[in-house]
């Protein structure tokens, strides 16, 4: 039982950084876009890149979520 707590744990804990390692790459694009470092397109197509990934790591948090409240 504790060895699958610890690994649930590590797991949303990797999901977690991945989730912020996202918008932290979000904001640089933001950041260059707003610096004129690079032009809105090729932002919109780096930023887009992530958006699928950013919501399906958030819909695994929300069923993890949803599970551990019915135990």
């Amino acid at each position: 039982m504790a060895i699958a707590s610890l690994l649930g744990w590590l797991v949303t804990f990797f999901f977690l950084i991945s989730l912020l390692a996202i918008i932290c790459y979000q904001l640089m694009c933001f950041i260059d876009l707003e610096i004129d470092y690079i032009n809105h397109y090729d932002s919109a197509v780096r930023i887009n890149k992530v958006v699928m990934p950013e919501f399906i790591i958030q819909a695994v948090f929300c069923l993890v979520d949803l599970d551990s409240r019915k135990r």
